[in-house]
Formats: C-alpha cells, sequence, structure tokens
C-alpha cells in the first residue's frame, strides 16, 4: 500500500504552514489557523476533483445533482484516456495526525505496472470477516470499472458455492460486463479456461505484452479479462493446475486475479496446485474500521460506499455500453466498386464516408484544388476513428487507379496500415514512431515532389495539377494522399534535445509547406488522431484543414479543431461523426463500418484489380525492419569503389533506399567504428555486415586478405554467433 505522494505533500505543506504562525495571541493563532485550514481544504478538493476515481476523499453525503454529474462526467472523461492502471485505491484508509487532527486519505496498490509481478490480488478472510470481505471486493471491482472506459474491461465470475459475493457486478450492470454469466459448475470452469488460454496464445503472438503495448499505442486493442474466485479453494482442486499458467503469466495477455480466499473452507488436498503458493500475489487487508468522518480536514469516501455517486457511475456506465453496443452498422459497398471500372481523377478525389443521420444522403470526403485542401479524422479510443479511416483508404484504392492515386501512409501506432503492404498505389509506408528521422525522410521526399511540380507547372503555364494534367493527357500525374493515423506525434512539443528539436522543426517546416501550397500540386494530407493533448499545431494547418469529421472526443479537442464542437461530439455514440466544411456544421454522419475480414477482402480486390498497372514503388519503413546484405548491395558498392576496399552497411532512410557503402582508401579512412547501444545487436549486426562485404570484396578480387575477430560478446545466445562460427568453419577468418 502507497498514499500518493502529493496527498503527503499537501500534509506537509499544511503541517509547515502552522509551524509558521508566528504569534503568541491564542485568537490570532486560531484566526490564521483557520485560515490555512480553509486554504488546505480547498487544495485537497481542487487535486480531488481532477482525478476523483483516484483520490476518493471528502465527497459530501449529500452532494448536489450537479456535483454528482461533474464527478460522474470527470471520471468518464479520465477512462477514455487511460490505457493501463498502474495504481487503484485499494479502499483501506491511512491515519495521519498533524497537530493531533487526522487526516484520513485513501491508500493504493500497484496494479498494472512495467515489471510488476504481483498484479494478482488476494482477499483473505473467514465466515466472521464475509461481510467485510465482500465489501472488499465490490470496492475493488468498482475502482478497477472506474478506471476504464465501458467494454474495456471484463469480469469472469467463478462462483461454483453459490455465495453471491461479487452480485455486485452482476446485479447492477449489463451482462457484457461481466461476459453475460456466473460460472457454477466445473465444465463452465475448464471453458472459461480454455477460451482465457486460447486468448493468451492469441494476445502474446501478436502484441507481446497487452498492457504495455496498449500504454505505447494509446489504445486497448482487447479488453482486459478479470477472473474473480470466490470461496478458494472450495471446489477448485480439479481445475488449479489449468489455471496456474494463467495466474503466473496471465498479466502479459491482460488476464488478472482476484481470489477469494476463505480461510474456513476445506483445504486442498496434498496433490493439488494452490495458486496461492505464487509470487503474483498482492495481498489486500480487511479494514473494519469505517472513517471518522465527521469535522475532518481530510476523510476517506470510497465511492463504492457512496450510494449518490456509485448509483450514478452505474447509470452512465450502462448507458455508455449500450451506446457502443447498439451502433448502428452501415456497409460500404465495396463490391460494386471492385466491379467497377476505375474512376478517372479529373479535378478531384471525393470517397464516400456514411450517410447523413438525418435524410440518409450519402455524405463524401472530397479533396481538390480548390475549396477541400486537407482533412482531419478526430475520435477517442473506441469511437471508430480507425474504421473510417481504413474505409477511406480502401475505398479510395478500389476506386481510383494507382497512375491517379498515390499514397504516403503513416501509422505511428503500427497496427493499422501494415495491411496496405503490397498495395500498388503506396508510395511510402511506414508503421512506427521510435525514429524520428523516419518520418523526416519521408515528408522530405514529399517536399521535393511538391518542389518537383511547382517546376513543371511553371514551364507548362499552368496554375494546378488540374491544368497540367489536362494540358499533358498522356503523362498525367497522380493525386497524392498522404496518410497520417496518431499524427500527434509529428506535432509533438519540441523536446529539450537539440537533434530532437531540430528534426521536430524541420518536420513541422515542411507539414507548413504541404499545408499552404499543396492543393495546387495535387497534394493534400489526411490527418488523424485520439487526442490533441500536449501538441502544437500551427496556425497555417489548422487554417486549410478543410475537412474534418469529429466522433466522440474530450471537449478540449474538437474545440481546438472547431471552436464550440464539443456539444455535439462528447455525447456521440460509436461510428457517428460530425463533418466540417471550413468550420461550418454540414451534417452528422453514420460512418461506414467494416470487421477486419470485410477489410483485408476489399484490400485483397484492390490488389487484384490493380494488377496490370505498374506500382508505385512502395517503399516500407519499421522500427523492427532489419536490413540483410544483399548480392545487389555488393555489386553496386563495387562499382564505385575505384578499385578500394568497400564495406557495405545497410541503406539509406529514404524512398531511394540507396546502398549506403564506406569506401577504404589507402591514403585515409582505413578503420571502422560502429558505436552504438547495440539492443538487438543492433551494432553488432552492422559490424558483421561490414565484415562479410569486406570478405565477398577480396574474394571477388582474387586479394589475399586475413580476417581476424576478436569476439568479447558475453551473451552464449548471441545470434551472431552461429555466423561467426560458420564463416571460421569455412576459412573466412579467424575468431579469437
Amino acid at each position: 500500500m502507497e498514499t500518493l505522494n502529493y496527498i503527503q505533500a499537501l500534509m506537509g505543506a499544511y503541517a509547515l504552514d502552522l509551524s509558521s504562525i508566528d504569534t503568541e495571541n491564542e485568537a490570532e493563532y486560531n484566526e490564521r489557523a483557520k485560515a490555512v485550514r480553509v486554504r488546505t481544504v480547498s487544495l485537497f478538493n481542487a487535486m480531488r476533483d481532477s482525478v476523483p476515481e483516484l483520490l476518493q476523499y471528502n465527497f459530501a453525503d449529500s452532494m448536489s445533482d450537479e456535483e454528482v454529474r461533474r464527478t460522474i462526467n470527470r471520471i468518464a472523461l479520465d477512462a477514455n484516456k487511460r490505457y493501463t492502471a498502474p495504481i487503484i485505491p485499494d479502499n483501506i484508509a491511512a491515519i495521519d495526525y498533524i497537530n493531533g487532527e487526522p487526516f484520513v486519505t485513501p491508500t493504493y496498490v500497484k496494479w498494472q505496472n512495467d515489471g510488476y509481478r504481483k498484479q494478482n490480488f488476494v482477499i483473505n478472510y473467514n465466515g466472521e470477516l464475509q461481510s467485510v470481505a465482500k465489501r472488499q471486493l465490490t470496492a475493488l471491482m468498482q475502482n478497477m470499472l472506474l478506471c476504464f472506459a465501458p467494454g474495456k474491461i471484463r469480469f469472469n465470475i467463478f462462483d461454483q458455492m453459490m455465495s453471491g459475493m461479487a452480485d455486485f457486478v452482476t446485479v447492477g450492470y449489463d451482462e457484457t460486463v461481466y461476459n453475460g454469466n456466473v460460472i457454477m459448475d466445473e465444465a463452465a470452469a475448464r471453458d472459461c479456461i480454455k477460451r482465457l488460454r486460447e486468448r493468451m496464445q492469441m494476445v502474446m503472438g501478436k502484441y507481446g505484452d497487452i498492457a504495455r503495448y496498449n500504454e505505447k499505442h494509446q489504445e486497448i486493442v482487447m479488453p482486459y479479462e478479470v477472473v474473480v474466485l470466490n470461496d478458494y479453494p472450495a471446489r477448485y482442486e480439479n481445475v488449479t493446475a489449468e489455471l496456474q499458467p494463467l495466474f503466473e503469466n496471465g498479466a502479459k495477455g491482460g488476464i488478472y486475479f482476484i481470489v477469494m480466499h476463505n480461510s474456513d473452507a476445506p483445504k486442498l488436498k496434498e496433490d493439488a496446485v494452490d495458486i496461492l503458493t505464487s509470487e503474483t500475489v498482492t495481498n489486500i487487508s480487511l479494514q473494519t474500521l469505517r472513517g471518522i468522518r465527521n469535522n475532518l480536514m481530510v476523510s476517506h469516501t470510497p465511492i463504492a460506499e457512496h450510494p449518490a455517486l456509485a448509483d450514478a457511475f452505474r447509470v452512465d456506465f450502462n448507458k455508455r455500453i449500450n451506446e457502443k453496443g447498439t451502433r448502428q452498422v452501415l456497409k460500404a459497398d465495396y463490391a460494386s466498386i471492385s466491379h467497377s471500372e476505375y474512376t478517372d481523377v479529373t479535378s478531384e478525389i471525393s470517397i464516400t464516408v456514411g450517410l447523413d443521420t438525418e435524410d440518409k444522403h450519402p455524405v463524401t470526403l472530397r479533396f481538390n484544388s480548390g475549396d477541400y485542401i486537407h482533412g482531419f479524422i478526430l475520435g477517442q479510443s473506441g469511437s471508430g476513428k480507425s474504421v473510417l479511416l481504413n474505409n477511406i483508404i480502401s475505398a479510395a484504392i478500389l476506386k481510383y487507379a494507382p497512375e491517379d492515386l498515390m499514397l504516403y501512409l503513416m501509422d505511428f501506432k503500427g497496427v493499422e496500415f501494415n495491411r496496405y503492404r503490397g498495395v500498388n498505389h503506396v508510395k511510402a509506408l511506414l508503421v512506427d514512431n521510435s525514429d524520428p528521422q523516419m518520418t523526416l525522410e519521408v515528408l522530405r521526399e514529399l517536399q521535393e515532389e511538391n518542389k518537383r511540380r511547382v517546376k513543371l507547372w511553371r514551364d507548362n503555364a499552368v496554375n494546378n495539377i488540374d491544368g497540367y494534367n489536362k494540358k499533358n493527357p498522356t503523362s498525367r500525374l497522380p493525386q497524392i494522399l498522404f496518410v497520417a493515423d496518431e499524427c500527434q506525434v509529428m506535432f509533438a512539443k519540441p523536446t529539450s534535445n537539440s537533434y530532437g528539436m531540430a528534426i521536430q522543426r524541420e518536420i513541422s517546416e515542411i507539414l507548413n509547406v504541404i499545408a499552404t501550397q499543396g492543393r495546387s500540386q495535387g497534394i493534400h494530407m489526411l490527418l488523424a488522431t485520439q487526442q490533441l493533448d500536449e501538441t502544437d499545431i500551427s496556425g497555417q494547418i489548422l487554417k486549410n484543414l478543410t475537412e474534418c469529421f469529429l466522433l466522440m472526443s474530450a471537449a478540449s479537442d474538437s474545440n481546438k479543431l472547431v471552436p464550440d464542437s464539443d456539444k455535439l461530439t462528447n455525447k456521440q455514440p460509436t461510428g457517428q461523426a460530425c463533418y466540417y466544411h471550413k468550420r461550418e456544421l454540414q451534417s452528422k454522419v453514420q460512418t461506414f463500418y467494416a470487421t477486419d475480414e470485410e477489410l483485408a477482402d476489399a484490400i485483397e480486390k484492390a490488389r487484384e484489380k490493380s494488377t496490370t498497372k505498374q506500382s508505385n514503388g512502395e517503399a516500407y519503413f519499421s522500427g523492427s525492419s532489419i536490413y540483410h546484405l544483399q548480392t545487389e548491395d555488393l555489386q553496386s558498392a563495387k562499382t564505385q569503389s575505384y578499385g578500394a576496399p568497400v564495406a557495405t552497411i545497410g541503406r539509406s532512410i529514404g524512398l531511394n533506399q540507396q546502398s549506403t557503402a564506406i569506401t577504404l582508401t589507402q591514403d585515409f579512412s582505413e578503420n571502422i567504428i560502429v558505436w552504438g547501444a547495440n539492443r538487438q545487436e543492433q551494432a553488432t549486426a552492422t559490424a558483421i555486415n561490414a565484415l562479410v562485404s569486406l570478405m565477398a570484396y577480396y574474394e571477388q578480387s582474387n586479394t589475399p586478405c586475413n580476417f581476424i575477430v576478436l569476439d568479447c560478446t558475453n551473451n552464449p545466445m548471441s545470434q551472431c554467433k552461429p555466423l561467426l562460427a560458420e564463416l571460421e568453419k569455412r576459412a573466412y577468418c579467424k575468431i579469437i
């Protein structure tokens, strides 16, 4: 258990302020102490209102409807922006005294902390304390629900003794919160365990540690699963062996346990596995003392035990989960588009994104050299933002030929755009945000294309791409659509690192140029993100974002794009968007929906449809990409060596991805040093590339050369050791 540092800081400040009152007059002291007390209570309450789901204190027994509504809205807003819960309140109070006055504050337990093993909770009790244990379980489950948006956490409730310990969820909440049933027999228990193990296998293969993945990509890709084992160990001995792997390692797959350990229940058989011996357990204490609450500056008031707040949260939670669950589903007609001939791009790109919610007319996203310049899609996790973005791209590559539409795709989340690999329309595909230099290099290529077109227009005496293509029908240029998902990465406020600041500044400069000049050159931006916190989007870009689709989003974010839009955007159901053209509301749109399978099918049809077309020459960028030394790299380097040895180490970051080689001339540059942290053996692999390419050079030149490798790596599992051993076996080098 740990009390948050800023609660302690405020208590310390209060004690210091009291000790600083310098007077011997009792009445004056009391008056000044009263002022300090009032100010401190105000600070505590202001801090509580910023994160009420964590700072559960000083909620009045009788709150006004407005106070309750404001608190619940704040909790919902925080939950929509939370992807992991490193700590949660444990429903236990800490009592501290300052000048004899008690401060009763909430305490916390660690939960989804990176590297923290004890992410399963155990509540120990006996028959006499069963009601206290049930209250503790209720509070723990309540606090988990408070942390996340509806649909992002689910409970699997085992209740084979039918004690009803978890009826807080089963009675009050939508059945989707507990997967629709309570597990009361061994067969149902085995089915649940099987499903969870299958989920674990899938998650570990696709995402790795899912909590870390969610935090990195700012999205909960699959709901967290919490298994509640009531009355343990009674009637569990036949399934504990199957539960053990999940109990030990489930946290990596987003699976957690709450075990209600009844010490009065019959013990497990000697040969049965006892999951409570695991090192992944955090024990939750029981506290029978319920608040000294009258006239306290700070008094612990758990939301689970505050009738008005608990009821209001439950009603709001159920309402929001039902809004998500009952979204209207409209399907894009991919089949008709795929079977139709390509549409010639005359003056604009247009893609139907959905239907107007009132008149049911199609709503279209347009880009042209006139008034439809650049677009923005804003939507919180679960709003339908990613589905809308993928529908736009999929429909576009089905409708237009690669010679008429060129795509630059950036996916800073790294999970959405990999599906477009191998699509002929794609010029550049970046699916990583670990290296801003990659982003910059792609944008530099886009800037060069912008400059090239400016010169072409000038040479052909035209003003825009429409004029050029009409004048040169046999050598038309494609419209370029630059799409960036999680674009806030490009607009992040500069860091104190000078190198990072220089990259960020150049990225901003290029985006400003594209924003202001791009439409005439047929270059349009479509940006998307979940939130705009800590971003710095220039006025030039905002001014030229003529097409805005605002799904459910935070008020501050939607108002940044379209002033006073929050009244419409903060209550929208999933898949519904407000479409603004030049800051004027055009319509409320029910956007098209497609499953992953339907998107994959549409993209495959787009590949098939474009098989006779020339590819735009996709360049793929990923932080996890590994360079493999190619024969053509060695041959290319040799032609440029002028008779000197050549070490080939990789390829340049950029659309041309030219081979990068070091020529070891006789008069200088005869040595190479590879400098790096060697994460995933990157530095070692670069050095081996240089080594092997030099071996190839000398062999092709029929020039004898002795290679001696001093192997100082102390990792016996190094991926490079088998290669070095094979090189020594073939007498290419000697290893020391």
